[in-house]
């Protein structure tokens, strides 16, 4: 054979090679980012990807709102502080303590329960990102306890809305479960008297190992994944009110907490703590 002939044939076989390895490692290096389970499909995100008209990368916590004090639920184990957030290694903590702390909002002449009361016997973080996402792709990655009588969650609500009520529980893990990771969303015309749909995943390493939280936001359409699994999707127009308002597709805030008391937190394990949420990454490609 001569070297003209070897030389072709050597060099056709490198594009063949090229052509199948390439679209093959492509699709490895997508699906190695998520860890699915046996019976799970990855979600295909690409119909999702749009022109982002504004990115963000959350990597300050001059981004941040911090929440001081008691919640407003009426629960009162647990007052948020900032000493319980910090930055160490290119990650955000949130942590919990068992730790007697004194509301820093007290007020003793207060007629409300979240300002005259005192102190509490845990303290907890409390982050509220101060840009707010409507539409387009919200994407964490993080580790998450799962330990008797907490509940760390992120979350998305509208603080201040015109009308109606709305709010999506990206995640929420609570202690009476363990390794259950759930989706939700509730909305309407006020919080007293809201409907619900939810979602769960079964997620063992959710406390060991960093994992992909994200959410696809359009005008009818959103969709929650875990480690590109889908865990719930919904249709926002469901929660349109009589004067044509849809709450559901409200601009909100990503709240990220550390919360202690709530019933389906379970009986707090004292030896637990502290304990912390572990914020890796956080990013935000805004849609029109």
């Amino acid at each position: 054979m001569s070297n003209k002939k070897l030389f072709t044939l050597t060099k056709n076989s490198l594009l063949l090679a090229i052509t199948i390895l390439i679209p093959a490692f492509t699709l490895f290096s997508i699906n190695s980012l998520y860890s699915a389970q046996a019976g799970e499909i990855i979600f295909d995100q690409k119909p999702l990807k749009k022109q982002a008209y504004k990115e963000t990368w959350v990597n300050s916590f001059s981004q941040f709102n911090n929440f001081k004090g008691f919640d407003y639920t009426g629960k009162l184990k647990q007052v948020y502080n900032t000493e319980n957030q910090y930055q160490q290694n290119g990650s955000f903590f949130v942590t919990a303590q068992k730790k007697n702390t004194i509301n820093p909002l007290y007020n003793s002449t207060s007629g409300e329960s979240r300002l005259n009361t005192y102190s509490a016997p845990y303290s907890g973080g409390r982050l509220e990102l101060k840009e707010k996402f409507q539409f387009g792709h919200l994407q964490i990655r993080a580790k998450v306890p799962n330990i008797s009588g907490t509940l760390p969650a992120f979350w998305l609500i509208n603080n201040d809305p015109a009308e109606g009520y709305s709010e999506i529980d990206m995640l929420e893990v609570p202690g009476t479960e363990k390794g259950n990771a759930y989706s939700a969303v509730h909305w309407g015309s006020n919080q007293s008297v809201l409907k619900n749909k939810w979602g769960v995943r079964k997620m063992p390493t959710i406390s060991n190992d960093y994992h992909w939280y994200d959410i696809y936001r359009f005008p009818d359409y959103a969709v929650v994944l875990y480690d590109g699994v889908k865990v719930m999707e919904y249709d926002p127009r469901v929660s349109q009110l009589p004067n044509g308002r849809i709450p559901l597709n409200d601009p909100m805030n990503l709240i990220i907490n550390f919360n202690i008391g709530d019933k389906w937190a379970g009986q707090m394990d004292d030896n637990k703590l502290p304990a912390a949420i572990e914020i890796k990454e956080i990013s935000i490609r805004h849609y029109k």
